[in-house]
């Protein structure tokens, strides 16, 4: 990289080496997909290195997403976490992982939810994450799915989809995928939950305006979803700025928040 980049690389002063070195507590990476490469490519941006899916004997390293850079290959997952713990000994946390169906945006709803080759996308990556973090002893502390929705990606727009939930984008109504359904039961089974996320939060009535009339027993008042006691919300709402004192925090366990907002999202 030296080599090729020169003076267009970054110079730190020895003091800013000082303060850089070993500030970092973690290692947090996006990741998709492994390539086959070798040297000779005449791109610069790609490092110039040649990037390929296809092996020697001809043969796909797996199965084809609708991006063309992107194959499934659980088994380069479980290398780079590997790589990644034994060069810089950090906690890892998995910030981006997923899979695009091919054609997925032309199908049918019903034919879309069945998106078996994502599903086989997380379960290949789910093992791959549990074998280097159980059996190669990788500090492995969080994983998230890319993505909970469809979404707008980048230059694709709309026509890429790597949502576990399918939305229509005309009405905006969602659909549970299998792949959100698998990647919500994998969770459960693998990840303890906090107590407290598993219950039901609090539900707390709006304070009524100075002057303004109760309502009866047949009339619902607004409601808003909180965990806080009712004396905070009712500060908030008349406008007094007394700070709520600070909750005692505790240790919670990896991936516990984002298991209860994927199954209560799914609704299993």
């Amino acid at each position: 990289m030296k080599e090729m980049l020169g003076d267009r690389l970054p110079t730190f002063t020895s003091e800013e080496l000082a303060v850089v070195k070993g500030s970092s507590e973690f290692y947090g990476m996006n990741t998709y997909t492994t390539n086959l490469c070798k040297a000779g490519g005449d791109d610069e941006f790609q490092g110039k290195v040649e990037y390929t899916f296809t092996r020697p004997d001809g043969s796909q390293l797996g199965t084809q997403a609708h991006c063309a850079w992107l194959q499934d290959y659980p088994e380069g997952f479980r290398q780079l976490l590997n790589y990644l713990w034994k060069r810089y000994k950090h906690p890892i946390y998995v910030t981006e992982n997923g899979f695009a169906v091919k054609d997925e945006n032309s199908m049918p709803v019903e034919q879309a939810i069945a998106d078996n080759d994502r599903v086989q996308y997380f379960k290949g990556n789910t093992d791959a994450l549990l074998a280097a973090r159980n059996e190669d002893g990788v500090d492995l502390r969080a994983y998230f799915a890319w993505s909970l929705l469809d979404n707008f990606e980048w230059a694709d727009g709309y026509v890429t989809r790597f949502g576990l939930t399918y939305v229509d984008y005309d009405t905006q109504k969602r659909y549970p995928k299998e792949s959100g359904k698998f990647v919500a039961q994998w969770f459960k089974e693998h990840v303890p939950v906090e107590t407290q996320l598993q219950k039901e939060p609090k539900r707390l009535e709006l304070p009524k305006p100075n002057g303004a009339a109760q309502s009866d027993s047949t009339t619902s008042s607004p409601t808003i979803e909180s965990s806080d006691p009712p004396a905070t919300a009712k500060r908030v709402a008349n406008g007094d700025a007394t700070p709520t004192p600070k909750k005692k925090k505790t240790k919670k366990a990896p991936f516990a928040r984002i298991t209860a907002y994927i199954s209560t999202f799914l609704g299993i």
